[in-house]
Parts: C-alpha cells; sequence; structure tokens
C-alpha cells in the first residue's frame, strides 16, 4: 500500500530524516540486498535468455525457415495479422476448380506435421496455464540470435535471442488448428544478456529504437556492429523461433539495484527493507488496537468503519492496523475471510485518498478480490496490470471508466446513528447473557450451552419444572451437582432406570412375623409359577428345535407370536415347517407384497380395464404417451394414434383426457402386471411355503393369513 507521493514502489513514502541513516548500516543493507538478488538470477547455460538450445535433443524453440523477420515483425506487431503453421515438405497452396484458395501466411518448420502439432499444442497449453495461474506471459518469438561463449577458451558457444516479440497462439476450428498473432505488449529486448554481456566482456547491447517504424534488421546490424570487437561471435540475422522466456526474477534483480535508483539512499535507508533484511531495529511489535477480552467497540467506532463487505471482530481490528500505518502479516486457512479482508483494507485506504498496490503470487488472488471490489461497486477505481488485462488497450478503457465514473456518495448521518444504536443494542444483549445469575456464579451463557450440550446428548428433562436453584449460591449448586453424580454412578451400577427395578416400592424397614410369612407364601408362589413358566419355554424350544434362553422382557413376545402361530387355520400350518421360513423371509416378504398389490390392483382397475390388459405390451404405449403426449402435433404422429386405440382397445370405461392421467394409468397397468409376473414367476416357491394357502395368481383368503 503507498500513497500517491512516489519513493518505494509498494510502500509508505520515507518520514523526513529516516534517510540519514548511518552509512555503515546502509552498507550493510546493501550487502544483503546483493545476497538476495544473487538467489534471483540465473547466469548459468540453464538460462534459456542466455542460452537457448538450437540443436540436439533439448531443443527449447520451435525454429522457423526461410523466415524475412522484417516481414513477420511488421505483420505480427503492426498489422495484427496472424500466421499459420506449415510442417516439414508440408504444401502450404490449395488449389480448387483451378483457382488457388486464399490462405494465411505460414512460418515454415523441420519437423514432422505430428510433432508440429504437439508442440504447437504444448505451447498453447502451458502459455495459457501460466497465465491464468501467474498472470504474465511468457510466449515470446524470438528474432535473431547471438552466437557468443563465456570464455575465450570456450569451445561450447551459447545462442541467446535478441528481440523478443510477446505473441500468442490461437486455436482454431477448420484447416489452421493453431494460428500465431502478436500480442498488445511492449518488445522486450533481452536485458538478462545485456547485463551479462556488460559484466564479462565490456560489451554494451543497443537499445531498442523508439518510434514504429524501425525493422529487426536495422537493430539487428547493430547488434553486429556492437560485437565486432569479439573474434567468434556471430549474428544469425535470419534466425526466429517460438518458445517460452520469463523474466520476471530478472526484473526484480534491476530493481532492487540500489545503483539503479536516482538517490540509493531512499533505497537502503528505508526502515521497511532495513527492517526486513534484518539489519535496522526490526519490526516494532506494537501493542494490539484491542485485546483479545477486550470489546472492540471501545477501540473501534465500528458504525463510522469504512467496510464495504461485511466484516468480524478479527477482521474489522486487521482493518484498522492497516488504516493506522502498522506493518501486519494476515493468516489463516481457506475461508475464513483474508481477500475479504484485503478487499475492505483497499476501499478504506482509497477513502482516505491513497493508492493500493496489491501484489499477488497467483493471479486467482487478484481476481477473487477484484471481484469483491466490483461487487462493492468499486470497480472504477481498480486498475488491473497483469496477464491480458494489462494491454495499451485495456489500460486506457480503465482509465477512462476511471475518469467517467460518478463522484462518491456522502455517507447519511442517520444510517450512522441506526448503525451506532443497532449496536449498542446488541453490546446490551452480550452482557446480559454473560451477567451472573444471583450467587450462582454461573452466566446465562454458561447455563444455556450447558442446556444445548445435555440436549445432544439425549437427556431426558426433569417432568417438573425446579425453579429453587436460581436462589442457590456456588456452594449450594456445588452440593447438589455431586449428589446428582453419585446418584448417576448408582443408576449406572443398577443396570436399569430406578422406576424399572424389581425392588422398586419396598420401603419398610423392618418386617413384622405376619409380614415374613405374607412374603414366604407370596415368594412360594412366584417361585412355582416361575418353574412352570421356564417349563412352558422349554417345550416351545422344542417344539421348535431352538436353543435360544428367553429373558424375562421377551416372554410376552414369545406369548404373543404363540397366539399368532395358534391363530393359523389348520390347513396351513404344515407350511410353516418348509426352511424357507427361517432362511428367505425377505423372499416370501416380497411375494406375499406382490400377492397383496395384484389382489388390491385387479379389483380397482378391472373396473376402468377388460382382462387383455393384463397380456397387452404397454412399455410402447407409454413411450408414446409420454414423448408425444404433449405436443400440439400428437395427432399427426402414427406411432402415438396407433398406441391411443390400442390403449382404448382394452377400456372399459372412456379414456382420460389429460396426459398425466393417462401415463397414471399406464403406470398403475405395468405396475399389476408387474405384480402379476413376479406371483407367475415365484409360483413354485409360493405353493412350497404357503402350502393350501397358495392359489397361483391369486392367493385365497384374506391377506392376513400370509
Amino acid at each position: 500500500m503507498s500513497d500517491s507521493s512516489g519513493s518505494l514502489p509498494g510502500v509508505d513514502a520515507v518520514e523526513p530524516g529516516v534517510i540519514n541513516a548511518p552509512a555503515s548500516r546502509q552498507k550493510r543493507v546493501a550487502d544483503a540486498l546483493n545476497d538476495a538478488r544473487r538467489e534471483l538470477i540465473d547466469i548459468s547455460r540453464r538460462n534459456r535468455l542466455l542460452h537457448t538450445p538450437r540443436a540436439g535433443r533439448r531443443i527449447h524453440c520451435l525454429e522457423f525457415v526461410d523466415v524475412d523477420v522484417d516481414f513477420v515483425f511488421s505483420e505480427l506487431a503492426r498489422n495484427d495479422k496472424a500466421f499459420g503453421f506449415s510442417a516439414e515438405d508440408e504444401k502450404v497452396e490449395e488449389v480448387v476448380e483451378g483457382r488457388r484458395t486464399r490462405m494465411l501466411p505460414t512460418l515454415s518448420t523441420r519437423v514432422t506435421p505430428d510433432l508440429l502439432e504437439r508442440r504447437l499444442l504444448k505451447f498453447f497449453r502451458e502459455a495459457r496455464t501460466i497465465e491464468e495461474e501467474q498472470g504474465v506471459n511468457i510466449l515470446f518469438l524470438a528474432i535473431g540470435f547471438l552466437k557468443w561463449f563465456e570464455d575465450p577458451r570456450s569451445e561450447e558457444p551459447c545462442w541467446a535471442p535478441l528481440i523478443l516479440l510477446p505473441v500468442l497462439i490461437e486455436r482454431r476450428q477448420g484447416r489452421e488448428q493453431f494460428v500465431l498473432r502478436g500480442r498488445d505488449d511492449d518488445l522486450v529486448v533481452n536485458v538478462s544478456l545485456r547485463e551479462k554481456l556488460r559484466a564479462i566482456g565490456q560489451v554494451e547491447l543497443p537499445e531498442l529504437p523508439d518510434g514504429d517504424d524501425w525493422l529487426p534488421s536495422a537493430y539487428l546490424d547493430a547488434v553486429v556492429a556492437a560485437v565486432g570487437g569479439e573474434p567468434r561471435w556471430q549474428v544469425d540475422r535470419t534466425g526466429c523461433g517460438l518458445g517460452f522466456f520469463t523474466f520476471s526474477k530478472f526484473l526484480m534483480w534491476r530493481d532492487l539495484a540500489a545503483s539503479a535508483w536516482p538517490d540509493a539512499s531512499r533505497l537502503l535507508a528505508h526502515p521497511l527493507i532495513s527492517a526486513l533484511l534484518g539489519h535496522g531495529q526490526g519490526f516494532d511489535p506494537s501493542p494490539p488496537i484491542a485485546n483479545d477480552d477486550e470489546p472492540i467497540d471501545k477501540r473501534i467506532d465500528l458504525a463510522a468503519a469504512i467496510h464495504v463487505l461485511d466484516a468480524d471482530s478479527s477482521q474489522a481490528l486487521a482493518v484498522e492496523e492497516a488504516r493506522a500505518g502498522r506493518n501486519l502479516v494476515i493468516q489463516g486457512p481457506p475461508g475464513t475471510g483474508k481477500s475479504q479482508t484485503i478487499a475492505n483494507i483497499i476501499a478504506a485506504a482509497v477513502y482516505t485518498g491513497r493508492s493500493v498496490l496489491f501484489v499477488a503470487e497467483k493471479a486467482a488472488a487478484l481476481e477473487v478480490v477484484h471481484a469483491r471490489l466490483k461487487a462493492a461497486g468499486l470497480e472504477p477505481l481498480c486498475l488491473e496490470l497483469h496477464s491480458r488485462k494489462a494491454t495499451k488497450a485495456a489500460v486506457v478503457s480503465s482509465l477512462d471508466r476511471a475518469l467517467n465514473a460518478a463522484g462518491a456518495v456522502p455517507l447519511d448521518g442517520h444510517v450512522v446513528e441506526s448503525l451506532r444504536a443497532a449496536r449498542d443494542r446488541l453490546n446490551g444483549w452480550t452482557e446480559t447473557i454473560h451477567r451472573q445469575i444471583g450467587r450462582s456464579g454461573r452466566t446465562p451463557f454458561h447455563v444455556m450451552g450447558r442446556v444445548l450440550q445435555l440436549h445432544a446428548d439425549k437427556v431426558k428433562p426433569l417432568s417438573e419444572r425446579v425453579d429453587a436453584p436460581s436462589e442457590w449460591d456456588v456452594e449450594q449448586l456445588s452440593i447438589a451437582e455431586r449428589s446428582v453424580d453419585r446418584a448417576a454412578m448408582a443408576v449406572k451400577k443398577l443396570g436399569v432406570a430406578p422406576n424399572a427395578h424389581p425392588w422398586r416400592g419396598a420401603s419398610g424397614e423392618l418386617l413384622t412375623p405376619f409380614d415374613a410369612d405374607r412374603l414366604r407364601d407370596a415368594i412360594g408362589a412366584a417361585a412355582r409359577h416361575g418353574a412352570a413358566l421356564a417349563a412352558s419355554l422349554r417345550a416351545v424350544q422344542q417344539a421348535f428345535g431352538s436353543s435360544v434362553d428367553y429373558r424375562l422382557q421377551e416372554i410376552s413376545q414369545v406369548v404373543f407370536a404363540l397366539r399368532h402361530l395358534a391363530s393359523m387355520p389348520a390347513e396351513g400350518r404344515d407350511a410353516l415347517t418348509h426352511p424357507a421360513w427361517r432362511t428367505d423371509r425377505k423372499r416370501i416378504s416380497s411375494l406375499h407384497d406382490s400377492g397383496c398389490h395384484w389382489v388390491d390392483r385387479r379389483e380397482a382397475l378391472g373396473k376402468l380395464v377388460s382382462d387383455a390388459a393384463w397380456s397387452i405390451e404397454l412399455a410402447p404405449i407409454r413411450r408414446a404417451i409420454a414423448v408425444s403426449g404433449r405436443s400440439l402435433f400428437r395427432a399427426l404422429i402414427v406411432q402415438y394414434r396407433h398406441s391411443i386405440a390400442e390403449l382404448t382397445s382394452i377400456c372399459r370405461t372412456p379414456l382420460p383426457k389429460r396426459y398425466a392421467d393417462r401415463l397414471g394409468l399406464v403406470d398403475e397397468l405395468m405396475a399389476a402386471q408387474g405384480a402379476r409376473g413376479q406371483l407367475a414367476v415365484e409360483a413354485p416357491f409360493g405353493e412350497a411355503v404357503f402350502g393350501h394357502l397358495w392359489a397361483g395368481k391369486i392367493l385365497r383368503g384374506r391377506r392376513s393369513m400370509l
């Protein structure tokens, strides 16, 4: 973030007196900067700006042959023309009915058609990906190459591009699948090569000429003259190739050179640079505007804050820290509102008349913040300086939009007062729920949280409301809690709820001799009944061949099942001996449901359709109605007419008029047919498991018998 006064890009202006830093400190900062700059630049042969392999297996460029570099440069850079590509020995013209068709000019290569297509596809995809992710273009057409040597004794030459024309590859439909176009970006001279040659051989490459009438051949002539003193150095004046070249780190390296500044002390003595490099006093750990346990409304009047997007307390504090000119780091996992906070910081700074430079490693981060500012109505204040949005035309359009934008609307004072009143009400409620209840030592916030936790744990409330605890003090509540905890532990040991315990209701502490006699008789009777019940259960186990031990709570269910079996007709009891009643109950249940469905639907649908409906193929009829039933021209569709006629032939009553009713009728008939079909398929199984109760397609008797 910076104001509009200039000085160091992206930071505030230096305060008076700061420049008078000791010379020794500036020397330490300069040394640290040089160490950092060395990590930014690669001066080895791995740097493609210094050496671009043009032969062998690891070719970096897609080179073009028989190129008129002046013509290609003029068409791409100044006339907005497109070029196609041709492979080795590929014809670039075709004849149609005795005349030549008009085609794009082409750039010829020495590769096969398959290899050319693969390389162009690779260029297209990687260039688009890097531009989308990083917001920079690295695809250039290299014009002219310099053959140079790092050392007079070196036998390995280096080939470095001289003029780099920004281009893009477009993908099209038709004969020319890929075409090459120039971009509306500035031409680039190989600054890495210039700095390298300046350092090793006192060779000074010329600057690119000004104006729009110069040609590459003239610049290459100037390069030939500049390197004329080097005996083995050569300039390939017709060399032309397409490849990836990146300048971002080199530009950073050059900008961080103190010698490149009009006043080196404005860089070396700046407090932020000194603090970042560890040669100053460091960053002052200023106390926060508000502590973690302190309400921020006492420090920040949020009703008058400049927030174009919603902000919670932590985000509001970050905005205020930035407005106060403090150095800070905002971090957090995805989804915690970092981009939202950045948008608020930018809006607050712009509101106070400052300019902001927002930089991100990924273009996606820039786009997210820009989208938030745009949604807030601040798009005219944004100037995008990345990817294709940094072209001359885009910048001019953005400036025009900003100049023609309406002025700021003053904030209504009544709105501020309303916000302040609403804030005070919310703060009042907050204070209320955090105020201690009587002498209990607990707040409504604590009690509500505990109640919600108990509810989530499915703890049942007391049947009667208890209001007395609201008058207890901390000691009384602690005694009650300990008592409840002991009771809970006792219930846990019992294994059952107290109201379900066998001895529930026993309250006599002493028994008289008469009470003992009566209790002895009752226990004896209970023992005899229990023995008889156990004998009956053993008989049930023997009858069913079961070895399951029944618990006391399950005896009522066993009795209910035995009574249900006893109510069965005598003619169907033999069927229960079939093993499927134990191993395949789902199949039996499905067969039973199909039979019930068939009986019900046949009775209901039999009044609407004839018996022929059960054997007719209904799927084509439904398909025709579903597809054409809503069409205005359905009466002209042969398949639809035939289907309606066939459906009418099986109906006892007039066919429904509405589309939905017709489909519903067909669906019900198909469901009934499905149930009838399952009965037919499962007939052998049904006869085996139901015995005499099975009647084939129709089941005798009531459905409850099944």
